[in-house]
């Protein structure tokens, strides 16, 4: 058995799903960039800034001194990316990131990812190969929930086939996949649902997503269980929980109707 994990730009998932295979669906792109020695707004704690009329801008410290910048770019990539992060997206940042950030544009080239999303889908099309990670399944990466899933992904699968007498005996193999197809969608379908939504949330262009947008930061704000309970939901060791999304989602939905207009 071959397991193939080359990423969203896989030349293999059409040729191992077959019939099954989802078309990926572009959101976005993930335009990137090193900053040395930016200091972030709260130490040791990522940052998400909203731009209005732009998507969201993540900032978050990976070394002592490098800090990663991704802007989200909706749309067809400008063709002076360098000359838009200054004047669309720079003002509405932290003062204190201003000096950095021109730094980073001038000393290196802003590298460019698909934000897309892919549907997961059985495989049981092509015998010998097994798709993991995103040539098989992708959301959009607010959330950073694509290592958790792939992780999961790869765990269970192993639990299965290690019990395997013959990976050539398909026979065998397609049950495997079967219950490791039903065992991984729990976790998958939370961590998907929740990342759209949340990109949808904060990348909100409309009247009505900005009423939706408001009543989740003061959701958010309520403290406690409104915040620890939809960050439960992309950390691996605990149980997926669907209903806990959909509780969160209805009650920020109301919660939102309900700050419009108690709090105008």
């Amino acid at each position: 058995v071959m397991s193939l994990a080359d990423g969203c730009f896989s030349n293999f998932h059409s040729i191992v799903q077959g019939p099954s295979a989802c078309p990926s669906n572009m959101k976005s792109h993930f335009c990137g960039a090193i900053l040395k020695d930016a200091q972030l707004p709260i130490f040791q704690h990522s940052t998400v800034t909203l731009v209005c009329g732009h998507g969201p801008v993540l900032l978050y410290q990976i070394l002592e001194h490098n800090t990663h910048m991704l802007v989200d770019v909706k749309g067809p990539i400008p063709s002076d990316l360098k000359k838009h992060i200054i004047t669309e997206i720079l003002p509405s940042l932290p003062n204190q990131l201003h000096k950095p950030i021109h730094a980073a544009l001038f000393a290196d080239r802003v590298h460019c990812m698909p934000n897309s999303f892919l549907l997961p889908a059985p495989q049981m099309h092509k015998h010998g190969v097994i798709l993991l990670g995103d040539a098989w399944n992708m959301r959009h990466p607010l959330t950073g929930g694509g290592m958790t899933i792939a992780l999961s992904d790869v765990y269970i699968f192993s639990q299965h086939l290690d019990k395997v007498n013959d990976l050539l005996d398909w026979s065998q193999m397609k049950g495997v996949l079967d219950k490791w197809w039903w065992e991984c969608k729990g976790l998958a379908v939370t961590i998907n649902i929740l990342s759209i939504a949340l990109y949808d949330v904060f990348g909100a262009d409309g009247e009505c997503l900005t009423v939706f947008q408001d009543g989740c930061f003061k959701y958010f704000e309520r403290g406690g269980e409104s915040v620890c309970g939809p960050v439960s939901l992309l950390k691996l060791h605990l149980q997926p929980s669907t209903l806990l999304l959909a509780y969160h989602f209805f009650f920020v939905a109301f919660y939102s109707i309900w700050a419009l207009f108690a709090h105008p």
